[in-house]
């Protein structure tokens, strides 16, 4: 320790063999058993890269957000899909200002984006911030026992807050069979295990022969060859320009293309409001907080993307997530099969594809588009219609003394193995229009 109880300063130093440095030494100080030297290293301070402009959603001022919201206003007319983007770049603009003025942003560790969070968890970390530095400055045993107090108290805090957080959810889920089951898995996958890193490990290159990488370019495209493959598929029975010398209004029937503030209404209603984001990372909660305005404008832009036939670029682009699957071994997680992507995209992107995609179910159910005895993602009809179907069929078959047998397929990688031009010319074929095809 030096003069005062102080920290003493560093007295040698390390460089990197590769850095130019050079090194200074001036004349001796008087009365002093220390020759002072100084060490000078050419280098650049690596610039830190931009953090993204993510949010902790729990810190949302809703009355900030309703009154900021007031501002927003529709497109007023776009007459070609570059007018559109154009909108859509100023609007979301718009709403990140809405977001930073009505909430925190994330930080490191700043603990927002837990559930237990709240106010008293914030102060009681602030005091135990500002006791830390205080000890740092004076290293007097006051300040240290101070230290040691809002350590005390935060950690009762939190305790407080975890229990507090942890009876809402076990009451929550005793009302609601879903959000049992999902306290059931998170305990079953994540309870007994300690937080993953959020890095991949090393990944095995494709190949009998296939060494292990961990250069993120290498695993990049590795990745992108396991969740994007480009299938190999005989198209000689459609024309190339199929998709394009087609009038795009007409088709065996016609989709409505009129939207009113109520279809986005009904649809903002039904999106869970703080599930992971997409690319802009504003949340749904936080649209459905903009309120009318933003419905409003959000209904424009469908109107307009209806009559143009095209699909803004905004909502084509995906931030794709990687994460391991359950129950792997170390040796599992080398291989490619161990992973699962997940796209995340613009809830705006979201909302508008919900509409787009009720439209075409109504016309696919006002026309028979289906088997009769399909049941996935088909409205009224759950898991619980198909079990008793099978039961009732099974019991048919056993009145006329038949043997029934029950024959389930698992086609593996049937939705990385799409075909689109396939697809499209398929929902041509039906008698989609190709507006809403494209």
């Amino acid at each position: 320790m030096g003069h005062d109880q102080r920290d003493s300063t560093i007295d040698l130093i390390w460089a990197h063999p590769l850095l130019r440095a050079e090194l200074e030494i001036p004349l001796e100080w008087e009365g002093s058993d220390h020759l002072p030297q100084m060490v000078r290293i050419h280098t650049e301070t690596p610039k830190r890269n931009a953090a993204p402009p993510d949010w902790s959603w729990k810190t949302m001022d809703k009355t900030t957000v309703q009154v900021k919201g007031l501002k927003i206003v529709p497109p007023g007319g776009a007459g070609s899909i570059k007018d559109l983007e154009e909108y859509i770049d100023k609007l979301l603009k718009q709403l990140q200002g809405i977001a930073d003025a009505s909430t925190r942003k994330k930080g490191p560790n700043s603990g927002f984006e837990q559930k237990w969070w709240n106010e008293d968890v914030g102060r009681a970390m602030a005091h135990t911030k500002a006791a830390r530095k205080r000890h740092q400055s004076s290293r007097s045993d006051r300040d240290f026992e101070g230290l040691a107090k809002a350590r005390r108290v935060q950690k009762q805090t939190i305790s407080k807050a975890q229990t507090k957080t942890w009876r809402h959810l076990t009451a929550a889920a005793s009302k609601d069979n879903k959000k049992l089951w999902d306290l059931e898995r998170a305990a079953r996958l994540h309870g007994f295990k300690p937080r993953e890193a959020g890095t991949l490990p090393p990944l095995r290159k494709p190949g009998s022969m296939g060494g292990l990488t961990s250069k993120f370019d290498e695993q990049v495209d590795i990745l992108s060859g396991k969740f994007f493959p480009s299938p190999i598929a005989d198209l000689s029975d459609i024309p190339e320009d199929f998709d394009t010398r087609l009038d795009p209004f007409k088709g065996k029937f016609a989709i409505n293309r009129k939207v009113d503030e109520t279809d986005i209404k009904a649809v903002l209603d039904l999106i869970k409001p703080w599930k992971a984001p997409g690319w802009d990372f504003l949340s749904a909660g936080f649209l459905k907080a903009c309120g009318k305005p933003l419905r409003v404008a959000l209904t424009e832009v469908v109107e307009y993307s209806f009559v143009l036939g095209e699909w803004p670029k905004q909502f084509k682009m995906a931030s794709i997530m990687v994460l391991p699957k359950a129950g792997k071994t170390p040796e599992e997680k080398t291989l490619l099969g161990a992973y699962r992507p997940i796209a995340l995209l613009s809830c705006m992107g979201k909302v508008i594809e919900k509409v787009i995609g009720n439209r075409m179910m109504e016309a696919t159910e006002t026309h028979g588009l289906l088997p009769k005895g399909q049941m996935g993602n088909r409205k009224g009809r759950s898991t619980e219609h198909a079990i008793r179907m099978v039961v009732k069929a099974v019991h048919t078959g056993w009145s006329y003394g038949a043997v029934a047998t029950l024959m389930q397929l698992d086609i593996t990688g049937a939705f990385d193995a799409v075909v689109f031009t396939r697809l499209r010319h398929i929902l041509w074929k039906k008698g989609y229009p190709m507006w809403i095809i494209r």
